[in-house]
């Protein structure tokens, strides 16, 4: 099956992605997949454990943060408590991927207010860029 196309330009996901462009549809198109979310996830935990060739290096700074401030917050203690148990606890996975992959929660969040301020921001910006 071929990529899916976004409906603002016409143009195959993948293609407007390897092209470097944004459109809305790249980030807001249908469920990914449950094959698509378990090499995401994949991929996360080859970052997480170190694997310098993965695709998640922008979450650096926030699995090992510099700020010893952050690294004292609540907050930062139970995202580590996350990622830990994301690494080690295969139901934390299985869960973590049938979400993702779900529907239900798919549309849920597409139709979440804020989501679609987003989106219709985004859409406004790539439609200028194109006209």
């Amino acid at each position: 099956m071929g990529s899916p196309v976004d409906v603002i330009s016409g143009t195959a996901y993948g293609a407007v992605a390897a092209a470097g462009k944004c459109c809305s549809g790249c980030v807001f198109g249908p469920a990914p997949s449950r094959l698509e979310v378990e090499k995401a996830m994949t991929d996360l935990l080859r970052f997480l454990h170190g694997d310098a060739k993965s695709n998640f290096h922008w979450l650096q700074p926030i699995v090992y943060p510099s700020n010893s401030r952050m690294l004292q917050s609540p907050g930062y203690g139970r995202i580590q408590d996350s990622f830990s148990m994301l690494q080690r606890e295969p139901s934390v996975q299985n869960m973590v991927v049938s979400i993702s992959c779900d529907n239900a929660v798919w549309d849920a969040i597409l139709n979440n207010r804020a989501v679609q301020d987003i989106r219709g921001s985004i859409s406004a910006d790539y439609t200028e860029q194109i006209i």
